[in-house]
């Protein structure tokens, strides 16, 4: 009998260590999963693949707090301002669903989800070199894990419930640990920590390309890349023709089956040193890109794209550049200014004067790196 005892008393104090876990995850519920934490979005959290559930869960789900616009994009698009583009746009409030590292497959896994609510009017979406990729979503695997049944109906059994790091977090939102939060409200998701931090990043890549030659931005390696630029763009494409981009299409899909959405594209900026360093047949996909997306999302009638490449103080100038691609919050201010004033669109019409004066900037800067240095005298 005693021995009975003692097996009900493990069996069940078993059971408590299994659930509790669980119930603290479910109480506590640290990213927001089961419902919002008030009206406005407080103590967000970093970890974005669940964070970001969390936004859509609870936060666009709930028409009531009056959410209808998304941010969406990988780190390219983390620094987009909420509060601006609330101000600008005028559709209601804004969520970033911006994921750091994220390509296209988990993108259109996230804006598939959040398009199902119905309080979503307003998509701003920054698209990276990755959408130009000729390989269709499904082929580009993205090996770490990732919380999917919290973008599907479920409720997070496994990858919430019982997750170990849900389950610190939720320690230390009761006060056990440093909370870890991240910056609040209009801040969320933003890499930018200040002033000093930005300036210091800045000259560590600069420093970079003065000293090593063999870096893709340094005088010497431009200097062999030289002959990679066309002389035209006709050139250019007789040489690599324009090929579809499935994840394109698969935008227009989206935007297709969704006419009440507008969606804005932002194609995401880069340094002109980056296409500068590339091979010819390395470059053709990435102007190809531009024009295949201005031909297939451009006349559709909810969707603008915008592009900057031909910006020339926005590319040329690398002290808004930290490393080789990610830029100075201001540039994302910039892309949103053009948002409703209808600026550096894209579209069948405009595609043609985009590349001429694209290539034409490219060219000039081209000719600076070969005489000084892909460093402005002022920069050094």
């Amino acid at each position: 009998m005693k021995s009975n005892t003692q097996l009900i008393l493990v069996l069940v104090s078993s059971a408590i260590l299994i659930i509790a876990p669980a119930c603290l995850n479910y109480l506590v519920d640290p990213y927001h999963v089961y419902g919002a934490k008030s009206d406005e979005l407080i103590k967000l959290k970093r970890n974005d693949q669940y964070q970001v559930a969390g936004l859509i869960r609870s936060y666009l789900a709930d028409e009531e707090l009056g959410f209808h616009t998304v941010i969406m994009g990988n780190s390219h698009g983390q620094n987009f301002s909420p509060a601006q583009i609330e101000e600008i746009v005028d559709e209601g409030r804004v969520l970033k669903l911006c994921m750091a590292g994220s390509r296209p497959p988990r993108q259109f896994l996230i804006m598939e989800r959040a398009l199902r609510e119905p309080a979503l009017k307003h998509v701003v979406w920054a698209l990276d070199s990755y959408y130009g990729s000729h390989l269709t979503s499904d082929e580009l695997k993205q090996l770490d894990a990732f919380p999917l049944d919290l973008y599907e109906d479920g409720i997070g059994f496994k990858s919430y419930l019982f997750n170990f790091d849900v389950g610190l977090q939720s320690l230390r939102d009761m006060g056990l640990f440093p909370p870890g939060y991240a910056p609040q409200g209009d801040a969320y998701g933003d890499w930018y920590q200040s002033d000093e931090w930005w300036d210091d990043r800045v000259a560590r890549f600069h420093q970079q390309i003065q000293d090593d030659p063999e870096y893709a931005y340094h005088q010497e390696f431009l200097t062999k890349r030289a002959g990679e630029l066309p002389a035209s763009i006709e050139e250019l494409y007789a040489e690599y023709p324009v090929v579809p981009c499935p994840d394109i299409d698969r935008l227009a899909e989206l935007a297709e089956s969704h006419p009440d959405v507008q969606f804005d594209f932002l194609l995401t900026v880069h340094p002109a040193t980056y296409f500068l360093s590339k091979k010819r047949e390395s470059l053709a996909p990435l102007f190809g890109m531009r024009r295949y997306a201005a031909e297939v999302l451009g006349p559709l009638p909810n969707v603008r794209v915008h592009a900057f490449d031909d910006v020339e103080e926005i590319v040329t100038d690398l002290s808004r550049y930290k490393d080789s691609t990610h830029y100075h919050p201001d540039v994302n201010r910039f892309m949103v200014d053009a948002i409703p004033d209808r600026e550096h669109v894209l579209d069948p019409e405009t595609i043609d004067e985009f590349e001429r004066n694209w290539l034409k900037v490219l060219r000039q800067y081209q000719r600076h790196c070969l005489e000084s240095g892909p460093l402005l005298p002022t920069q050094r």
